[in-house]
């Protein structure tokens, strides 16, 4: 949750919460031992007690802060030297007797039965030995029967405690691993809101590889990440990338190393001990050797960024999808099924209209509603494509196309080419919702009877074209976002959108990044195919 001032509020760790509480029982067990001593009228004969129980009870809550140093041995010590004081220092009087019982208790609390039964053990094997070193030495600790009597009260209230916390601990072991991850979401949005945070990949890919390039004069670069399968998967470049390329990554990506060649270096990325991608330099300067180590110092920085960006990707994509998926069932199953009610309505209207003008505005008003249930399933089919299992690109546009064109009965020719590494997903879903605004454009306005698609890709350079024989003249519209999202989708991709008049009538829209292949595609080539329908 978010605190005054925009602040992120943070959950209490268990371990804290626990070390509060160790403290609160000490201080709480050290007044009553006090008031106790005051109500005997003992002070000054046990104050030197007093203050060594105190002693006692500081140095093992300092103990406490730190894990490496805290232990089940813990439990055990603390309540052998309570014993030893109570019983030589304070010579087992009655008032200081409630002390023996904070240890057994405090370990049942912290560490569950078996410490509390370690710890009650420790005391009892203590308070007998200081008793019989008490006895031979003639100082006299009194009666034994008070001592074997808190002894088993603590045993009873250190199993009790233990049994009475097993269940809280282990809600707040369950909660853990969410309120962590509630805490870091937090953080995360807090510093998105408060735009602290860069998360723009590709800006953060051309920074990292502009950098690395400058420092070892390299002429192109890469960037590769590990995909689900654990091979590497281009995530951005500048320059043409090649197997070899793809090679080099794999290779570090296997080792976490760096490796040397004499025309390229290949670098791991990596946020603290994790590597999550290899940064690819070909066509070095011959001039000298390159230090890798130096290299891996200068774009360390711009490396954690960069996974930090593609972490936020990762959550923001995810949400973004189910959110996608919950509007598309909305629609469905509500305003899309009101809407086809109203239809009928409408078609009723029609028939019992007793007038020409009655009839015309009721075949209006049923025309409008036809339009607008073929806007909303539209936008239904838009919302539940998307990039699935091992379906790249290409895949998922023609099968977008496919299913626009024989709901609507538009004549469509499909041609797909690729070839190279496949894009990140990211990107392949800028690409896909660019050819379905386009697409959807010509469904929706242009009144076309036939669609040409083409998608060329060579690696992470590509061109799309979507062209109709429709009424063209497409432009901005007041109120409508659908050219200005497109081209700020293609920025994101490092690209351009062109949206002119094709020749002959319609409308062509070219989405080209970088490196784009140009001129007719060739059937021979990795992934080829051309469809008519």
């Amino acid at each position: 949750m978010t605190g005054p001032g925009g602040s992120v509020a943070r959950a209490t760790a268990p371990e804290t919460e626990a070390w509060r509480l160790g403290v609160l029982v000490r201080v709480c067990v050290l007044a009553l031992v006090t008031g106790q001593v005051l109500v005997d009228r003992a002070l000054l004969a046990s104050l030197g007690t007093l203050a060594t129980l105190a002693a006692v009870a500081v140095t093992v809550s300092v103990l406490d802060v730190s894990p490496r140093l805290a232990g089940l041995w813990q439990g055990p010590a603390e309540a052998a030297v309570t014993a030893v004081v109570v019983v030589l220092v304070g010579h087992g009087a009655d008032a200081l007797l409630v002390a023996l019982v904070a240890p057994v208790v405090l370990a049942g609390m912290r560490r569950g039965v078996v410490a509390a039964l370690l710890t009650w053990a420790g005391a009892t094997v203590a308070v007998v030995a200081a008793h019989v070193a008490a006895s031979v030495a003639g100082v006299g600790p009194g009666e034994p029967s008070p001592l074997v009597l808190w002894t088993v009260v603590g045993l009873g209230a250190g199993v009790l405690a233990a049994t009475r916390t097993r269940s809280r601990r282990s809600v707040l072991e369950s909660r853990a691993p969410h309120a962590a991850a509630h805490q870091l979401v937090e953080q995360l949005h807090g510093l998105l809101g408060a735009r602290a945070l860069d998360v723009d990949v590709d800006a953060l890919c051309r920074e990292l590889q502009d950098a690395a390039r400058a420092l070892v004069g390299a002429g192109r670069s890469s960037i590769w990440v590990t995909d689900v399968e654990g091979g590497p998967r281009l995530l951005s470049s500048c320059g043409p990338t090649s197997t070899v390329d793809e090679a080099e990554a794999r290779g570090v990506a296997r080792t976490r190393r760096p490796r040397t060649g004499p025309c390229h270096l290949s670098l791991p990325l990596s946020a603290g001990e994790l590597v999550f991608g290899v940064l690819v330099l070909g066509d070095l300067d011959p001039v000298g050797p390159v230090d890798a180590d130096l290299v891996l110092e200068r774009v360390g920085p711009l490396s954690l960024q960069l996974d930090t960006a593609l972490l936020a990707g990762s959550i923001r994509s995810g949400a973004t999808h189910d959110e996608r998926r919950r509007l598309a069932r909305e629609l469905h199953d509500g305003l899309a099924q009101r809407t086809v009610a109203i239809g009928y309505l409408a078609e009723e209207l029609v028939d019992l209209a007793d007038s020409a003008d009655l009839v015309r505005t009721a075949g209006e008003l049923r025309d409008e509603v036809a339009h607008l249930t073929h806007e909303m399933r539209s936008s239904v089919l838009e919302l539940h494509q998307d990039l699935v299992g091992d379906a790249g690109v290409a895949d998922a546009v023609s099968g977008f196309v496919r299913r626009v064109a024989a709901r609507r009965g538009l004549v469509v020719h499909v041609m797909l080419e690729e070839s190279g590494p496949r894009l990140a997903p990211e990107l392949e879903l800028q690409v896909l919702r660019i050819a379905q605004e386009a697409v959807a454009n010509v469904d929706r306005h242009a009144h076309a009877s036939t669609l040409w698609l083409t998608l060329r890709r060579q690696g992470r350079a590509l061109r799309l074209e979507v062209e109709d024989d429709g009424i063209g003249g497409a432009a901005p519209r007041p109120g409508h976002l659908g050219l200005e999202t497109m081209r700020h989708r293609a920025h994101q991709l490092g690209g351009e959108l062109a949206v002119t008049a094709r020749p002959g009538g319609g409308t062509r829209v070219v989405l080209s990044t970088p490196g784009a292949p140009v001129g007719s595609p060739s059937r021979g080539d990795d992934h080829a195919c051309a469809a008519d329908r």
